[in-house]
């Protein structure tokens, strides 16, 4: 893909289904984004997901959240 082609295709979602991707899916998502360039290196990434009833907790950071890793990758 040329990088012209990337940027007239490129979509931006702002709706969402209410069923939870497959864990396999988020992995396979996080394992593409570490080829994602920052600013010369500068920014690590930092993931944190959040799953069952951990996301319908108010007001609460979602760092307070703890939870075993993902599991696999």
């Amino acid at each position: 893909m040329q990088i012209s082609e990337g940027l007239r295709t490129r979509i931006s979602t702002r709706a969402f289904l209410t069923d939870p991707p497959a864990e396999d899916v988020v992995h396979q998502i996080l394992d593409t984004a570490c080829w994602s360039p920052s600013g010369g290196h500068l920014q690590p990434w930092k993931v944190i997901a959040v799953t069952g009833a951990a996301k319908q907790v108010p007001g609460r950071p979602v760092g307070a959240v703890s939870h075993p890793p993902l599991s696999g990758g």
